[in-house]
């Protein structure tokens, strides 16, 4: 793991992971931590992070704002990562996933295919059809969006989806993380029913 957070980490120094070598971080780096660096944008390309598992990008200002940066560059930098599993967007400035480019460069099948938990909590998602595209990342396992517009406004327990097996679980994390811990109360029928068709989950 190499934690680089809070430390006002400029994009040209996550570029410079890549001359570290084939056999140097860059190239077996499984976990990278790049929280609350005031982040607005990456790299393009971060294919040569080619072993990163988690990477962790929450308390930056990644935005969906198009004045400030194409957002669908932001979801072109993660789909890079061939081998990502867990992606940290918590607490940032993202109003939904972006996938619009990504969908026109790859196949269906290739768009995020190793991804099985994405954090979007304590963003600015009103509507759940900013989420639609999650139908797209075939191996996702768990979505967290506590702390967003479209949780808050509705009134109602929801937190996240659980894809897969069994019920969804609620996921009830600290600020800035996810918890799969003790199952509380489970929220009402009806939003479970509500989130899973965003996510077309199948129980």
């Amino acid at each position: 793991m190499l934690n680089l957070s809070y430390n006002r980490i400029p994009i040209t120094s996550i570029s410079y992971l890549s001359h570290l070598g084939v056999g140097g971080t860059g190239g077996r780096l499984k976990e990278l931590n790049l929280q609350g660096n005031g982040l607005t944008h990456l790299p393009d390309d971060l294919s040569f992070l080619r072993s990163l598992e988690v990477l962790i990008l929450s308390h930056n200002l990644l935005s969906s704002s198009t004045s400030i940066f194409n957002p669908n560059k932001h979801f072109l930098a993660f789909c890079s990562l061939p081998r990502l599993k867990r992606l940290d967007l918590s607490h940032n400035q993202l109003q939904g996933l972006h996938l619009d480019e990504l969908l026109l460069k790859k196949k269906p099948h290739l768009v995020f295919p190793t991804l099985v938990d994405l954090d979007l909590s304590f963003n600015h998602i009103e509507t759940q059809e900013r989420l639609r595209q999650a139908v797209f990342m075939k191996a996702l396992n768990i979505l967290n969006i506590i702390g967003n517009p479209l949780v808050m406004n509705a009134g109602k327990p929801k937190t996240a989806v659980k894809k897969g097996g069994g019920k969804p679980k609620i996921m009830r994390g600290p600020r800035g993380g996810i918890e799969l811990g003790e199952e509380k109360e489970a929220p009402t029928i009806d939003s479970i029913r509500e989130l899973e068709r965003v996510l077309q989950v199948e129980n």
